[in-house]
């Protein structure tokens, strides 16, 4: 049969469609390749994985053992078990941490072995660290390795009470390249998924500073203010409806609070908490510091702060706001008993000046009323998963508290 010339033309057009729509895939692989050499290759959620639109249930994206890739460094990086670390292998970590995980010149990163054994015991599971160490010479006949990178997980559940890994301090030596990082990611994941099965996923929260090609959990932001003051003789909180009280976690009713959390939580999109013996450990080894608004005798709202670690040159001690639970009768009410507590707060540790709201949860009542004079500068954060897959939730809807 012999084609007409419009056939002819149709089918060159054809052609001519198939050409470029090749040549424009394999243009974007290339690009992801060399735009995301070590994301592109993980198990994560990808801005391009159009597929997964269709998912409607969390699942784990790869349930088999990891694979060896060529960013497994098993060589350089040893991971070790919390428990069965020495106390110099902890005082090694904990001094890179002081000295290279915070990267500003504005401030110090006051870190120590009992905040880092605050944040890595009393959990379910065990708590791993891995490090990336480097050789050196004090003298020229000796060698000695010294931790260049770090990296810790330790044992969260989320929303389904599944248990996952909290990859909390992701630390490298600025003078080390960025592919020491992702050999210390990926030697982290393939070991501790071996030294322990039943967790196959994990969170980890970064400052939006690098573009990972990967889908947020959530993003939200973090408001830095100065820090309302409650120092001088006169100054006091606003007044409280009747019964209503707000007091401080302490050993007397930290059982009682830790069940209000665990009540409450469902009210929520998606929660993730830290294992119950670790928040413990926390808000009475002064890593957390936790206030309560009780009313005739029943806890109905909570504020739980984080001491940072961070001292700014120009603001002192940072506080954060790290979670917030409100079930009390109006959001200025719930406002006014956030005040009570920082006004508690301030009486015992007036030293500091600076407070940061991660607007997640009921935190974006607190950050909405706050005093805008008081304004100091914001940042985005977001939290992502590993090898797990979780539509995209708004910050108002989510509890988080590592």
């Amino acid at each position: 049969m012999i084609k007409t010339e419009e056939q002819i033309r149709q089918n060159t057009a054809l052609q001519y469609i198939v050409v470029v729509l090749l040549f424009s895939l394999l243009t974007l692989f290339f690009y992801i390749k060399l735009r995301y050499p070590f994301w592109n290759g993980q198990p994560v959620y990808h801005i391009y994985d159009y597929w997964r639109i269709f998912y409607r249930e969390p699942r784990v994206i790869r349930p088999e053992y990891p694979s060896i890739t060529k960013y497994c460094n098993f060589a350089d990086c040893t991971t070790i078990a919390y428990q069965d670390a020495t106390p110099q292998q902890i005082r090694e970590c904990v001094d890179l941490l002081q000295t290279q995980y915070l990267r500003t010149e504005d401030g110090v990163f006051v870190f120590n072995e009992n905040t880092i054994d605050s944040y890595m015991t009393g959990h379910v599971y065990s708590s791993y660290m891995t490090v990336y160490l480097e050789p050196y010479y004090p003298e020229p006949s000796k060698k000695v390795l010294q931790p260049r990178a770090l990296m810790t997980s330790r044992s969260i559940r989320i929303i389904g009470d599944v248990p996952l890994y909290y990859w909390d301090f992701i630390c490298s030596h600025r003078e080390l390249p960025i592919k020491r990082t992702y050999e210390l990611i990926q030697t982290h994941n393939y070991r501790t998924r071996i030294m322990n099965p039943d967790i196959q996923a994990a969170l980890f929260k970064r400052i939006e500073t690098e573009d990972y090609a990967v889908v947020p959990l959530v993003k939200f932001s973090i408001v830095s203010y100065r820090l309302l003051s409650f120092t001088s003789p006169s100054a006091k909180p606003p007044p409280l409806p009747k019964y209503h009280l707000v007091v401080d976690v302490n050993p007397a009713n930290i059982a009682d609070v830790l069940e209000y959390v665990d009540t409450e939580k469902g009210r929520y999109e998606f929660w993730a908490l830290s294992d119950t013996g670790n928040l413990e450990g926390l808000l009475l080894g002064g890593v957390l510091y936790g206030y309560a608004v009780v009313v005739r005798g029943q806890i109905r709202g909570l504020y739980v702060f984080r001491d940072s670690r961070i001292s700014l040159d120009d603001g002192g001690p940072l506080l954060e706001l790290a979670a917030s639970v409100n079930g009390l009768s109006s959001p200025q009410v719930f406002y006014d008993g956030f005040l009570h507590a920082v006004f508690l707060f301030s009486k015992q540790y007036p030293v500091y000046k600076t407070l940061s709201i991660e607007n997640l949860g009921d935190n974006e009542i607190i950050e909405n009323l706050y005093p805008g004079e008081h304004y100091i500068g914001g940042v985005i954060g977001a939290y992502y998963f590993y090898n797990y897959f979780y539509r995209t939730v708004a910050g108002s809807r989510c509890f988080i508290l590592l």
